[in-house]
């Protein structure tokens, strides 16, 4: 073999190991599975965090629903039977139950939100207003607590959702204008004795004492009925406003329709529309079928009888109580009727004295004795001026609203720019008779506003002698508040006398109601707010369990 051979077959044998791969697949081999080795663990390792999270999620929202459960099981309790509540036993349930139904262990827990100065041990059957309701919005406030997921130390679920719930009575003040019969007060016409609703005959036209509603009638806010809506041939009033949540509701039986034969002319109805069949809403049948007279007696002040003068001044009152059936009688001097320059109370219930007749007198004066006060055995309150406090005035007769009484005319709080009260002051007019705007006979009228919640409760709002007096061009009556009423009232006439209708809901009562109105809702509790706990916030912080407001 010569040098060349040998040499060749060196260099081939050299090249056959260099092109050789035995051994360099395998190092690839361990390098690709280690690879997948770290991406399954990483991906175990993600989908366990997603499955951890998508359980605590889901347990969220079980205990969130648990929580819904045990608001949705106390509210059919409270329409079952509406002073449910009041026990202050039946709203305290610090120990989970079971959700009905649930297959998968929740539980809910409810307590009460109480008022400063009151707790479980201290709330009774004789304080539970002053424990549980919210004085300005009329709310019981309560916290649901829904529990899911696996048991922790203490074998309760181990997550929790809290919400707090205002609940409140479906109430005459939640409309601008509430009626139970849309007919004339039978009071004030010995025909309309029925006591029947529009459709209740078989045509309008056997309706004895019809009111109609006309074309410059503009009802800013919203409305209800027990009875139907007459509206005049061709008339085209408007009710609610546009844009908002206003309805116009009519609780007459939907088949007959929100308007009286069935017939809205060219009405307008804005916001929500017109809602025939609503829900019912009562109204209380007299002051002694609510506790405003106990609420005066324990936080107010309780007249016992005879005509009382009240003059509204920011924060004070002066207020003369005249219980005399002559000129001569002198008014009462007592520190407990009268306010100079001290806070005026949150209520004042006036009582009727003896002798006080129980019809209204048509053509009615306002009788004036020798100290320039109005007198009489009735409980009627007159009362004007500004305020700036709550108050709510109760009679057990007649409350007449001062008109065209020098520059003092009406009843008014602060207003913005549009006219619209504000601030956080509320008045309530509280009627067993009548609320009347004063107008003598054959009288001219002034404009006039009243800023407050009228309730008459066996009677009607209305105008006195609203068909006498100078005929043209009427001034307007302005209220901004709520009207609630027995029998609807009159403020004047197509021919020109009394006044002209300028109405507009003040949508604070949504959310504030004058001192102890809460006490005349009878109607079923519905859910006003509702808020979801932040339970890793700090007690300070608004959203958290620590109630704030």
């Amino acid at each position: 073999m010569t040098l060349i051979h040998l040499t060749q077959r060196v260099l081939a044998r050299a090249l056959r190991r260099l092109r050789a791969e035995d051994g360099f697949t395998m190092v690839i081999a361990l390098g690709v599975m280690t690879v997948a080795s770290m991406l399954v663990a990483a991906t175990y390792v993600a989908l366990n965090g997603d499955v951890y999270t998508t359980q605590h999620d889901l347990d969220g929202k079980r205990a969130y629903y648990a929580a819904r459960a045990g608001e949705n099981a106390f509210l059919y309790q409270l329409n079952q039977n509406p002073d449910y509540w009041a026990t202050c036993s039946n709203d305290y349930k610090p120990s989970p139950v079971s959700v009905p139904g649930a297959t998968t262990g929740e539980l809910y827990s409810f307590i009460p939100v109480y008022n400063p100065g009151y707790a479980s041990s201290t709330c009774t059957v004789g304080t539970a207003i002053a424990a549980l309701i919210d004085g300005p919005t009329g709310t019981l406030r309560m916290e649901f607590t829904g529990y899911a997921g696996k048991p922790d130390a203490s074998g309760l679920p181990s997550v929790t959702r809290t919400i707090v719930v205002g609940f409140r009575k479906a109430t005459p003040l939640d409309y601008l204008w509430y009626t139970d019969h849309e007919m004339k007060d039978p009071a004030l016409d010995s025909n309309c004795t029925n006591e029947k609703y529009y459709y209740q005959y078989a045509s309008v036209s056997q309706a004895p004492c019809p009111i109609y509603w006309v074309t410059n009638d503009v009802m800013n806010g919203p409305l209800y009925t027990n009875d139907q809506y007459l509206i005049y041939s061709n008339a085209s009033p408007i009710f609610g406003r546009a844009g908002s949540d206003d309805a116009t509701e009519s609780s007459a039986p939907k088949k007959y329709g929100i308007c009286a034969a069935n017939n809205c002319q060219n009405a307008k109805f804005l916001g929500q529309g017109a809602v025939p069949g609503a829900q019912s809403v009562a109204l209380p049948s007299s002051n002694s079928a609510t506790t405003l007279q106990a609420d005066a007696q324990a936080n107010g002040v309780v007249i016992p009888g005879g005509t009382t003068t009240i003059t509204l001044n920011g924060g004070n009152s002066t207020v003369y109580n005249c219980p005399g059936t002559t000129s001569s009688a002198a008014c009462s001097t007592d520190p407990r009727y009268t306010w100079v320059n001290q806070p005026t109370p949150s209520i004042i219930y006036v009582q009727n004295g003896a002798g006080c007749p129980s019809t209204y007198v048509i053509n009615t004066t306002y009788p004036v004795n020798s100290q320039g006060h109005y007198y009489g055995a009735c409980g009627d309150v007159y009362v004007t001026g500004t305020y700036s406090q709550p108050l709510t005035i109760v009679s057990d007769h007649d409350i007449i609203v001062l008109a065209n009484n020098g520059s003092s005319t009406g009843i008014t709080t602060s207003e913005d720019a549009n006219g619209n009260p504000t601030g956080n002051a509320m008045l309530g007019l509280v009627a067993a008779d009548f609320v009347r705007v004063m107008h003598g006979q054959n009288q001219s009228s002034n404009h006039i506003t009243i800023d407050a919640a009228i309730l008459t409760l066996s009677h009607s709002f209305m105008v006195d002698n609203w068909d006498s007096g100078s005929s043209g061009s009427p001034p307007k009556l302005t209220i901004h508040g709520a009207i609630a009423q027995r029998y609807r009232g009159a403020v004047g006439t197509t021919g020109g006398t009394g006044y002209l209708k300028d109405y507009h809901y003040d949508d604070r009562l949504h959310v504030l109601l004058p001192p102890y109105l809460f006490d005349i809702a009878i109607s079923g509790w519905k859910v006003m707010r509702e808020t979801l706990c932040n339970q890793s916030a700090s007690s300070s912080d608004p959203t958290a369990c620590a109630y704030q407001g």
